[in-house]
């Protein structure tokens, strides 16, 4: 059991929960704003959110988590990709997660933690086996 611990709690992971972390606290702090100041626009308001979150955790990621140093040009495109297909995801869950939450006193909040679990997930493995994978 020890073994199993230290195999999911390695260095790696750990690095990309944390970066991780202060990504999603950099998308709901935008979104929440944008959302609070021009009430209405959800879709926009998370995907601004979204992407300044996808910005810091592209490169918090490549320099801390995954250490990768080979040719940007290439990782970026990667990230892009892997970034599109995750924010379409998590607009949709919490678009469809708003919708089924609505009337919980946490709903909003809910939805929120929702999309991002689901793009948490699909990042890791997109950013592990696809944008940064050792060559």
């Amino acid at each position: 059991m020890l073994t199993a611990l230290k195999t999911l709690l390695n260095r790696e992971r750990l690095t990309f929960l944390g970066v991780g972390i202060s990504a999603v606290l950099i998308d709901y702090g935008v979104y929440y704003g944008l959302q609070s100041f021009a009430q209405g626009a959800v879709d926009a308001a998370k995907a601004l959110g979204f992407l300044s979150g996808a910005v810091f955790a592209y490169w918090a990621n490549q320099k801390f988590t995954f250490e990768h140093e080979a040719d940007n040009r290439y990782s970026l495109w990667r990230f892009c990709l892997v970034y599109a297909l995750s924010l379409f995801g998590n607009i949709a869950l919490n678009n469809v997660s708003l919708g089924l939450l609505a009337d919980l006193a946490y709903g909003f909040t809910m939805a929120f933690v929702i999309a991002t679990g689901f793009s948490a997930v699909f990042n890791y493995l997109g950013m592990k086996f696809f944008v940064f994978k050792a060559h």
